[in-house]
């Protein structure tokens, strides 16, 4: 993927949020998280209109790289049970 950071003594730290950052799809999502509190996931969906699975694994690498976080509101009457907001 990106093969230069093999060879560069970047801190261990880093290595994932630079890996993820180099799709313009997930930066875009960051972007746009960014912008907000927070977005639903259905939100998130909507504005893409990229398939679920895609979408899944784009925000997967997101929460993994610790660039966002991914919550849940319980609230009764709240059709949106799943949140992605930036981290920090």
């Amino acid at each position: 993927m990106v093969s230069y950071m093999e060879d560069t003594d970047f801190p261990e730290e880093l290595v994932e949020p630079i890996k993820a950052l180099t799709n313009q799809s997930r930066r875009k999502m960051l972007l746009s998280l960014s912008e907000r509190d927070a977005l639903s996931y259905s939100q998130i969906r909507g504005t893409f209109r990229i398939k679920k699975g895609t979408l899944n694994h784009h925000l997967h690498i997101l929460v993994s790289a610790g660039l966002i976080r991914n919550f849940s509101n319980k609230d009764l009457g709240n059709p949106y049970k799943s949140f992605y907001a930036i981290t920090g």
